[in-house]
């Protein structure tokens, strides 16, 4: 039976690592087991896990100390990491987060939310690990790349019905400078203000006047524009079904209310981070994509592109009965172009041709750099008439 994931636990009282790796094991998941800092570091780097358990208050390395250095080195950084800490642990929550750990369990462990933690974030890391492969073809992306810049403040939107709460809210995230507020105070009101701007995160209560915060988080994730919003649910219930129905309907964080002032900011700053990771990673998989399939100097569609768009025009022509036609097209005598100028003008003529072709076929059409100064032209739908009048 495949393992359903590989975990790390790192804990100094040998009765926690039992429990939990039993726990574990009976579900299907492959548990490694180290009762020190760096034990846990080296079994890190040897099985790359899926998931670490880090408890923070340990001998001679505290768990701090063991997520810097994991954080600081490529082939464990992308792992997530789930601290273990004490009741009253809030600054030690806080502390975790901003070093960079994705989450915490808070001992004695709740057999349910340790589960829905652990499939949480191993889901979160085959995703990663998913998008990483075409990623890492790719040169890193510019930090500004992609939506907004990074001096732009970050748009955290509250949903909350509670007067109280969402002046709380408001003024904690105002005063810091950093952020920019969008508040509604139920359900509907929350939808419209989706549907016209994306936030970068939301603090959701699942206590609305006209839907279940639960159903509205559904509605959300289901949204192609929101779907990776991260979301972090507010609850007056501190109840772990609670906290687990949230998880599994897409929810990234929960907090418990009366919210603590800088555990709230903690959970933003992780969440966002987390979150600008994931964009770049998804950036460096389009990228890939789009270097896949393109020819690097025209921009065009490149061979191997076209040779499947050949192949699915044929499948389409012999179902359906309808037309296509070819054009294939050189440039006379360029290699006079290159012999007398240079192949720096003959890269320059080839990619006018290529604009060309650009702006002389419709979206359905392909057009492609076949090879030297010879291109293809796929045209959908046209029979030989068009064709040359296409021509």
């Amino acid at each position: 039976m495949p393992s359903e994931g590989r975990v790390l636990v790192i804990d100094d009282q040998p009765a926690n690592v039992k429990i939990i790796a039993k726990r574990l094991s009976v579900l299907g998941y492959e548990v490694l087991t180290a009762t020190n800092g760096m034990d846990g570091i080296r079994l890190a780097r040897e099985s790359v896990p899926d998931v670490i358990l880090l408890d923070i208050m340990m001998p001679e390395m505290d768990g701090y100390e063991v997520i810097k250095r994991l954080k600081q080195e490529t082939e464990t950084s992308g792992i997530p990491i789930a601290l273990l800490t004490s009741l009253d642990g809030t600054e030690d929550k806080v502390r975790g987060l901003d070093a960079g750990a994705d989450d915490f369990l808070t001992k004695p462990v709740n057999q349910i939310e340790l589960v829905a933690r652990i499939r949480s974030l191993t889901k979160l890391k085959r995703l990663q690990e998913e998008i990483r492969k075409a990623g890492d073809l790719t040169p890193p992306l510019p930090e500004d790349a992609g939506k907004g810049k990074t001096e732009d403040k970050k748009i955290i939107f509250i949903v909350e019905d509670d007067e109280m709460m969402l002046a709380q809210f408001k003024r904690i995230l105002d005063n810091t400078g950093e952020y920019r507020t969008l508040i509604a105070k139920n359900a509907s009101d929350a939808l419209d203000v989706l549907h016209k701007t994306l936030p970068d995160i939301i603090l959701l209560d699942i206590m609305l006047p006209d839907m279940d915060g639960i159903e509205l988080l559904k509605k959300i994730r289901e949204n192609h524009s929101t779907s990776d919003v991260p979301v972090i649910i507010i609850s007056a219930i501190a109840d772990i079904e609670t906290k687990v129905k949230g998880i599994e309907a897409g929810a990234d964080d929960y907090l418990i209310k009366p919210v603590d002032r800088f555990e709230m900011l903690a959970r933003i700053r992780a969440n966002l981070r987390k979150a600008e990771a994931q964009r770049r990673l998804k950036s460096n998989l389009e990228a890939t994509a789009r270097q896949a399939i393109t020819d690097p100097l025209t921009g065009l569609y490149n061979r191997q592109y076209l040779k499947n768009a050949l192949e699915r025009e044929i499948a389409r022509a012999r179902r359906y009965k309808r037309p296509f036609s070819m054009l294939i097209l050189d440039i006379d005598h360029f290699k006079d172009v290159n012999d007398t100028f240079g192949h720096l003008a003959g890269d320059g003529v080839l990619r006018e041709t290529a604009g060309i072709l650009k702006d002389g076929v419709r979206a359905s059409d392909v057009a492609a750099r076949y090879g030297g100064e010879e291109f293809v032209v796929v045209l959908t739908d046209t029979d030989i008439r068009g064709a040359v009048a296409a021509a």
